[in-house]
């Protein structure tokens, strides 16, 4: 049984969003697939279990979510609560 997912995440930002999605293309290892059009990334996966699938999507969305966090606290546009302490 193959598990599927698709899931798309919108950016309030398409210099963000087209900057993430760069960030990712060297992390996709052939278990993701994904596409960005405007502020909108959209990621594909298949695996072989749903717990596989699991996986994967979390470590798909945990580096989405580094990169993103680190683009914006580059422009210093992010906000107090989601800085980390030096």
């Amino acid at each position: 049984m193959k598990a599927k997912s698709e899931i798309q995440v919108v950016f309030d930002d398409e210099e963000i969003a087209k900057n993430v999605f760069r960030s990712l293309q060297a992390d996709d290892d052939g278990y993701i697939t994904q596409s960005v059009e405007g502020c909108v990334i959209t990621a594909r996966a298949v695996a072989d279990s749903p717990g596989a699938l699991s996986q994967i999507m979390d470590d798909y969305l945990s580096c989405m979510s580094a990169a993103r966090d680190s683009l914006i606290a580059s422009k210093g546009l992010l906000s107090p609560s989601r800085q980390r302490p030096p």
